[in-house]
């Protein structure tokens, strides 16, 4: 069981988990790869080719007719991408087979109910906790039958 003093941690643990998957989203772009890249610099992108496949692509770059970047979602620098190539091999394609370019942007809407969610479960949380120890009636006390009462003997003694 739980300690009252890790339940606010687990809950804050739980709700930056969620919010960095959550507050994000990918957004199509209409401009052009070259000034897409040239203007915005992305730390990653997804790809649709002409022929319908996928790729997420790390450090993009145009080179010449070419667009090239680093296979996957790499979350490191991109010196220290270049020095592992078996783990973050390069790739290319030509810009007349890219279809579409998707970039990560902070989504808002999801972002604001995130926040409002993890408040509201987190207040909930707490509300039940607080419940739970609280006295029911609210006199206090110790209910069990013991000493107490006008007298403070047992009941028959003269």
């Amino acid at each position: 069981m739980l300690s009252r003093g890790r339940v606010p941690a687990l809950l804050l643990g739980c709700g930056a988990a969620l919010a960095l998957a959550g507050c994000t989203a990918w957004k199509a772009s209409h401009a052009a790869p070259d000034q897409l890249i040239a203007n915005k610099h992305p730390h990653e992108i997804r790809i649709t080719l002409a022929d319908k496949r996928h790729f997420k692509m790390s450090y993009p770059s145009v080179r010449n007719d070419s667009l090239v970047g680093y296979s996957g979602g790499a979350d490191k620098e991109s010196s220290f991408v270049a020095d592992l190539p078996w783990k973050y091999p390069r790739m290319s394609f030509a810009l007349a087979d890219v279809r579409a370019l998707e970039v990560h942007h902070v989504d808002a809407l999801r972002t604001t109910l995130l926040i409002v969610g993890i408040g509201a479960t987190i207040t909930l949380i707490v509300g039940i906790i607080v419940m739970a120890t609280m006295d029911p009636i609210g006199l206090g006390g110790d209910w069990s039958g013991g000493s107490g009462g006008s007298g403070g003997g047992e009941y028959g003694s003269c």
